[in-house]
Parts: C-alpha cells; structure tokens; sequence
C-alpha cells in the first residue's frame, strides 16, 4: 500500500510513537467470524500478525464483502525476497499484490513483506501490516484483474453494486463517485503521492490508469478507515485523517456495506 521510493524510518516511527492510539482503534474493527469465502495464509513466519489476526481483520469487512471480494491469499514474504534494507534506504513495500493467472479468472493474492531487519517496535510492524491486509483486501473488492474497465479471458464483468440507500451502480461508476467525492481534497496519504496525474487530472480514453489510480485512492481510504492513522501527503502523521473528510469517510462507509446485485 506504499510507495516504493521513501524510507520506512518516519512511517514506522510515528507507528511507534502513537501505537497506543493506534492498536485499540485496529482492535476496535477486528472481528472474528466465519468468512463466506476461501482465503489461504502462507509464510506467517515472515509476518507479526498471527491467522487469528489476519482473518480477524478480513473479518471486520461487512459480511456483504465475502461476496464481492476476489482475496484468495495472504501471504508473509522474507525480507530477503523482498529486498529490504537496513539503512533506511528505498526499499520495497511494506505489503504489495499479485495476481494469478488471468486465464483462470481474477485471483488476488496480499503480499506481507517482512520488516524484521528494520529497527521498530514488533506493535508498529504489525500496525504496517494491518495496513497491508485492510488495503489488499479492498484491492480485492475494485479488481476485474486490476482494472475496472478491463476484462481480460476468463475474468468476469466488473460487479453491479447496491448501496445502502438503493442506489445501484456498476464498479466503475462507484469508481466514479468517489472521485468527485476525494478530488476536493488532497492526497490522503503519503503513498498516493504517486498516484495523482490520472487521479486529479485523467486523460480522455485513458480509463484503465484512471481506474488503476482511483482503486488505489479508495483502497488506501479504507485501510485509513480501519488503521484510523495515516501519514499525510506532506509526510505528517495524522490520526483519525478521515475525521477532517466526513463526506469521504461517508463514502467509504456506504462501499463497504454495498451488497452485489445479482445478474
């Protein structure tokens, strides 16, 4: 869910720094439950969260998403595979994604990278981590592979969803909707930085990089949600962001609770 071109230090400082804040809120969310859908773990070696964790997180999704998600594994990675650093310099990110094959259909898998050789306290390592599962698993809920406007053989069509208050639309018009909602403010966190040009100023007929950014912007919206932290576009820390956004915190609330509407 991060950027691939700063050091971990100042994230996972302020982690450290506001973890007693920080952890509760997380707490606040979990859930454990029964999911109503397959999702394999693998490499928990590699990670501070445990299964329990892990699936107490999926868990704090609404039921609603066990139909809409296309998450099929959570995987820890070693930091040797993920090419982490000790000094501080870029390094990989803290969780990344993959997907399978697309001629099988859409399989979307959460990559943990370990942070073990990175000086910080084992509770701001979890809290990057719960970062990646709360983002991977929205990326789970926007991917026809990554991209709405694209099926690729196999895939199936992007979903229709029901909001709560009846309205119904197709994954690129809710898309849609949380753009003109999240354009008025900018960048929620540091990661997104990155992602602004097709975000802010989307090209005419360039619809799979402006969905690539827009999946990106509400994902990392949701994990601000569940995480209730953030480090900002200006690299300052901020608890409860989405407190300033009642209008996109809003939104994120209705996506989560949207329910598919059957073909």
């Amino acid at each position: 869910m991060h950027s691939l071109h700063y050091s971990a230090w100042d994230e996972l400082s302020f982690y450290e720094e506001h973890q007693g804040d920080i952890l509760p809120h997380i707490e606040s969310h979990l859930r454990t439950r029964p999911l109503g859908c397959e999702i394999r773990t693998e490499g928990l070696e590699h990670t501070p969260l445990s299964e329990e964790q892990i699936r107490a997180a999926l868990g704090a999704f609404p039921e609603s998403c066990d139909q809409r998600t296309r998450l099929v594994r959570v995987l820890g990675r070693s930091s040797a595979q993920a090419g982490l650093k000790q000094d501080g310099s870029p390094y990989p990110t803290f969780s990344t994604y993959e997907i399978s094959d697309p001629g099988k259909g859409v399989e979307f898998h959460v990559v943990l990278n370990a942070l073990d050789e990175i000086p910080s306290s084992d509770e701001a390592k979890m809290i990057a981590h719960y970062c990646g599962v709360f983002h991977g698993a929205c990326r789970g809920l926007l991917t026809t592979r990554v991209y709405a406007f694209r099926n690729w053989p196999g895939d199936p069509p992007p979903h229709v969803l029901r909001f709560p208050d009846g309205g119904t639309y197709p994954l690129v018009e809710a898309l849609r909707a949380y753009r003109t909602v999240a354009v008025q403010y900018p960048p929620l966190t540091r990661g997104l930085t990155g992602y602004t040009d097709h975000f802010y100023h989307p090209f005419p007929g360039n619809d799979d990089a402006w969905s690539q950014h827009c999946c990106y912007h509400l994902a990392e919206a949701v994990a601000a949600h569940y995480v209730g932290a953030a480090l900002d576009h200006n690299n300052q820390g901020k608890l409860n962001p989405l407190d300033e956004r009642p209008d996109q915190r809003e939104f994120v609330e209705r996506f989560l609770r949207a329910t598919v509407v059957e073909a």
